[in-house]
């Protein structure tokens, strides 16, 4: 074994005809020549074990804001089940919460709490231990969100959070069928708002009408009135069954903000229009019931003109946007998908007028041809939302649509339609499965607790954002 000596000396004589660049910390010189440095150089870490010192710049409001990575986790469960994906009205409320919630601790909880109940009441499903780890989460947020209203601070300021949060005990009571507890909860919401806007009159020395609001404002006044004078419509007959049940709530005299008279006369957005539909909408009901005190069954000339002439106004401001969505059809389909739903409120609502007048009429006008624009332009929509990864935004952005007009629409031909889009949707879409079993089952036949929670979410979601707007009973 001469030769393990002759190799050791052979390297150590190379080696001492190259001088070490003892000025690196690593030695070039013997890098190239293949040779090991006489320097004592420090052992170089492998990659992933450095820790990582760094010092954030900005601090992180994930880390400050939530306890841990399930109190995140549920609360964007709630925020994807909040996404207004622009197909349908717009709840302004709803899209701010989140925002609300970085700055409000029982705002954030009770959204955590809703998040970590969707699944033990609307994932069909799901592993009933994984639900009932879910469901005790759920109520650790809501107790929390609860003692977080006990120590909020007695300011005017203050209630206006506690609304907020009162609307969404709402939401949950609804995931869970909790019906008494969610009248609690909104009678609670409804006194509060009123208390509220009472003190803010007081304080600026002016009239509702006059009061100036902030967006936050607006948007409760909006909401509020909505669910106040609207009716509930949590019933929603995917089966295809005539629904004639809705929950019918008492106006709690909320004042209005606005009046027709204060119409202007073009919509800046659809947004507006929503708005201004949902104040013509309560002029024609407080109208008829006006006309009802007085003894009359049907309208006089007079209130059937005014009347229809403030419903005409608001379509007349309207009718661009519905003209501009669908010039816009080829880069903007969800935009169309939103006005062609205004467009079937207005429709919905013209006919109960005209029926309430002429109980005879022979000519009304038909809004089946506006739900089939809807189905068009979601078919055409679905083909952006195929794949995996766009599940969760094809649930959103098209399964609405598709549920509002088995909704309101009891026809065969425009109910197969629908069936056929959700046949064809992605294999992975939890939502075209749940509507699917739905449409499938017999009239009479026991629907899942499930499915009722599911169907009760989505009437609520529909009676939130305004689409329950013709459903008032106008006759």
């Amino acid at each position: 074994m001469s030769w393990v000596p002759w190799l050791a000396h052979s390297s150590i004589t190379r080696r001492r005809r190259i001088k070490c660049d003892e000025d690196k910390p690593t030695c070039r010189r013997c890098v190239k020549a293949g040779l090991a440095c006489d320097i004592s150089l420090p052992s170089v870490l492998t990659p992933g074990t450095v820790p990582d010192c760094r010092i954030l710049l900005e601090p992180s409001y994930v880390l400050n804001l939530f306890k841990d990575q399930q109190q995140w986790d549920m609360f964007s469960v709630f925020i994807f089940s909040n996404e207004q994906a622009g197909t349908m009205p717009v709840n302004i409320l709803s899209a701010m919460t989140p925002q609300i919630a970085h700055q409000n601790v029982a705002v954030r909880e009770v959204c955590c709490a809703i998040g970590a109940a969707t699944s033990p009441f609307t994932v069909p499903e799901s592993d009933p231990a994984a639900d009932e780890m879910l469901y005790q989460m759920s109520l650790t947020h809501y107790n929390r969100a609860l003692r977080a209203i006990r120590d909020t601070e007695s300011s005017t300021s203050a209630l206006l959070t506690v609304v907020l949060v009162s609307i969404l005990f709402v939401t949950y009571d609804m995931l869970r069928g909790d019906m008494p507890t969610a009248f609690i909860h909104f009678n609670y919401g409804c006194r509060i708002f009123n208390t509220y806007f009472e003190q803010r009159c007081r304080e600026a020395n002016l009239p509702f009408s006059k009061l100036p609001l902030s967006s936050i404002e607006a948007a409760a006044v909006e909401l509020l009135q909505r669910l106040t004078t609207q009716p509930w419509a949590l019933d929603l007959g995917f089966s295809g069954s005539r629904v004639d049940k809705v929950t019918e709530w008492p106006s709690y005299s909320l004042k209005s903000q606005h009046s027709v008279l204060d119409m202007p006369d073009f919509f800046q957005d659809l947004a507006k229009a929503l708005k201004w539909l949902g104040v013509t909408q309560n002029f024609l009901l407080h109208r008829m019931q006006t006309n009802k005190s007085d003894g009359q069954m049907a309208l006089g000339n007079a209130a059937w003109e005014e009347s229809l002439g403030a419903l005409e106004r608001w379509h007349k401001n309207f009718a661009p946007l519905l003209q501009s969505a669908r010039q816009r059809k080829a880069d903007e389909p969800s935009t169309l998908l939103q006005a062609c739903i205004l467009e079937s409120l207005y429709l919905e609502t013209l006919i109960n007028l005209h029926l309430h007048h002429r109980r005879d009429a022979n000519l009304l006008p038909d809004v089946k041809q506006v739900y089939r624009e809807i189905l068009h332009t979601a078919r055409e929509l679905q083909q952006h939302y195929q794949g995996l990864t766009k599940t969760f935004l094809l649930d959103n952005a098209i399964m609405r649509p598709l549920t509002f007009v088995l909704w309101k629409c009891r026809d065969a031909d425009l109910r197969q339609d629908v069936k056929d889009i959700l046949v064809a949707c992605d294999k992975s879409s939890r939502m075209a499965a749940v509507l699917l079993s739905m449409m499938d089952r017999k009239q009479g036949d026991e629907i899942p607790q499930k499915m009722r929670n599911i169907e009760r979410s989505l009437g609520w979601y529909f009676t939130s954002c305004g689409c329950s707007l013709e459903a008032m009973s106008l006759s």
